[in-house]
Formats: structure tokens, C-alpha cells, sequence
């Protein structure tokens, strides 16, 4: 906490942790981070065992970053030959423009955004670049949520490419495309043109983003480095969470980062976001032990009328032919195992 927060390294600190505690620093992607915050501290440089681990997990890390470069140098440069704008998101974002240095934010994938109407045309360009889908969609579902098309490149060393349409979380928040394209600045990478989130909208991004996946300790570091390092518009802010219809997450968000990272948002941000009152669904979404339940309840409740929600249910209920010979039955059975061993494992996890 205190590193994230830019205070220098007290005496003493990490001196009672353990292989377990570095272990997980490490499991979340946290060691080239640590590594660079406290590589100069001379207490800790004494610890050279440790120190070499990190400084490894920093070399790996740079190392796939120049990897990933060339990949996406490669997509950039074919998107803006085509005219297609693409906004940067996540970690490409945090990467760049937060830590500025990527190597110090490993990332999994690259999280791309075009407008709706260039999706179809960026697919292929992926495709002819090599990239193949991952997961395949129902197209009316993906097209009608705005769920994102996983690609990945299987060559000596995989690539991800998670290209979006729109920004949607918790089967609930829908920022409206106008509104992100709006608000996107564009910018400059490698000689490409790319788009950038503003700094408030980015923020409100990534705190969505972190209450959907439960906030693993690097969300919450990358949080607290955005307000760390960028100074954030409040009055912007909050205007764009009424406009967009997120102020509810951003209660969350800051009721979690006072408790357990000692960050305040101004006390007048703080009333602001204490006195919206919030629909009925959205607390349940966010923090009720059946979430999942909920949030499956909100994405039915988005189609428009009975008939086409129905039609939903029934394709999460059994799953249409992958073109064998199972029959229904056996869809059936085969599909809800799986489910009953993932809901689970989440069960477990609550």
C-alpha cells in the first residue's frame, strides 16, 4: 500500500515476509513492480536472493513486452491502413501511460476497442494478420451484449488479442459507444495513431472492470497508481459516472480503497456519490453472494420482450449442435456438468 501510493521504502519493510508472501506478490504480476520500487533501498539490496527473482520476473517481463510490441505495432499498423480507429484499454493504457514503463505491468492480452461499425473489418484484419478466434461466440449474442472476440496467435510465443466493440461489466454497465468515442483522445504510438481513454473515463473503466472480477491485488494497485500518478478531474468524474450510469461501482470502489489502502477521494466526491440512490438490481450485482445469479438476471432483462429472453435462456440451457451427433439430451447433461462444477468452484470462493 504504501508503495502504491508513492512513499518511500520504510526500514524494515518485506523483512518478515516469507516465500509464501513473495510467491503470491508474484502469482498477480507484481514482481517487476516490486522490483523496480525498491531495487535502490539498501536495506533490501541485502536480500540478494530475493532481489535476483525479481529482477528476473522484470527481465521476463520486458522481454514479453518487446514481443507483444512487435505483435501490435503489426495490428496498429494494419488497422490505421484501413482507417480503423482503435482505442488502447487496460494494461496497454496502464502500461504506457501510468507506470511508463511496460515492463513494469505484465499483461495476459491486449485489450483492443473499435467502434461497432469497424468490428467486422477488424476481425479480419486479425484474421489476416494470423490471429484465429478462441471462443466462438453466438454472433446475435455477442453482437447484442457487446461481448468481446478472444484471438489468439499459437506461434513460438502466443499472443491474445481481446477485441472490443464496446464496454460493458457485470452483465449490467453499458458505457454508450458515443459517449467512450467522445470522450477517447487520440494519441501517438510507435508512429501509429491510437486512441486513449481519458484519464477520468479510464478510471471509471478499470474500477468496473475490478469489481467484476472480484479485485485481484494487481487491479488494486493499478487503481491506486492512476490516482497516484494522474492528477483526476472530480467534477469531470463524477459527471461522467451519472452520464454513463456507473456512480454505484464508484461507491463501491472508494468505500474499498479507504478500508484497505488508506485512499480518499475529496469529501465532497464522497457525498456526491453517498446520495445516489441506486436501483434495486445494482447492489446485489455488485456485492450480494448471489451475484452471478443476478447478473445473469440483468443480461436476460437487457433483451426486449419475452420471446427473444426465452430464446436466450434456452441457449444457455442447451447449447445448439456443434454439428455431432449428440443429441439434446446429452447437450444437455454435458453443458450443466460443466456449469455445476464452475458455479462450484465460485460457490467456494464466496
Amino acid at each position: 500500500m504504501a508503495l502504491a501510493s508513492g512513499a518511500p521504502p520504510e526500514h524494515g519493510m518485506c523483512s518478515l515476509w516469507t516465500s509464501r508472501h513473495w510467491e503470491m506478490v508474484r502469482s498477480e504480476g507484481l514482481g517487476p513492480w516490486f522490483y523496480k520500487s525498491l531495487s535502490d533501498c539498501t536495506e533490501f539490496r541485502t536480500n540478494s536472493d530475493t532481489l535476483d527473482v525479481l529482477q528476473g520476473d522484470y527481465k521476463f517481463s520486458a522481454i514479453c513486452h518487446l514481443r507483444r510490441e512487435a505483435v501490435l505495432r503489426g495490428v496498429l499498423n494494419s488497422f490505421n491502413a484501413r482507417s480503423i480507429p482503435v482505442a488502447l484499454l487496460k494494461g496497454a493504457y496502464l502500461g504506457q501511460v501510468v507506470y511508463k514503463d511496460p515492463a513494469l505491468r505484465p499483461m495476459a492480452d491486449v485489450d483492443l476497442l473499435v467502434r461497432e461499425k469497424h468490428f467486422e473489418h477488424a476481425c479480419s484484419e486479425l484474421e489476416d494478420l494470423g490471429f484465429k478466434q478462441v471462443f466462438h461466440l453466438n454472433p446475435d449474442e455477442g453482437r447484442f451484449l457487446r461481448l468481446p472476440v478472444v484471438y489468439g496467435r499459437m506461434d513460438r510465443f502466443p499472443q491474445f488479442i481481446d477485441l472490443h466493440r464496446g464496454i460493458q461489466s457485470m452483465d449490467y454497465y453499458y458505457l454508450p459507444s458515443e459517449a467512450v468515442w467522445n470522450d477517447a483522445v487520440e494519441g501517438e504510438l510507435w508512429g501509429h495513431r491510437v486512441f486513449y481513454l481519458s484519464t477520468e473515463l479510464n478510471f471509471i473503466h478499470l474500477a468496473i472492470h475490478n469489481l467484476n472480477h472480484r479485485g485481484s491485488l494487481r487491479d488494486w494497485v493499478d487503481l491506486v497508481m492512476v490516482l497516484r500518478t494522474i492528477k483526476l478531474d472530480w467534477d469531470r468524474l463524477l459527471v461522467l459516472a451519472r452520464s454513463t450510469g456507473v456512480t454505484r461501482p464508484l461507491f463501491w470502489i472508494f468505500q474499498e480503497l479507504q478500508l484497505d489502502w488508506d485512499t480518499l477521494p475529496p469529501p465532497e466526491v464522497s457525498a456526491s456519490l453517498r446520495s445516489y440512490a441506486p436501483h434495486w438490481l445494482e447492489d446485489r450485482i455488485i456485492r450480494n453472494r448471489l451475484r452471478y445469479f443476478w447478473r445473469l438476471a440483468a443480461k436476460i432483462s437487457r433483451y426486449d420482450g419475452w420471446r427473444p429472453r426465452l430464446r436466450y435462456v434456452a441457449t444457455k440451457l442447451v447449447p445448439p449442435g456443434d454439428g455431432t451427433d449428440k443429441g439434446t439430451f446429452r447437450r444437455f447433461a454435458s453443458h450443466w456438468k460443466s456449469k455445476v462444477s464452475l458455479f462450484h468452484h465460485l460457490w467456494k470462493r464466496l
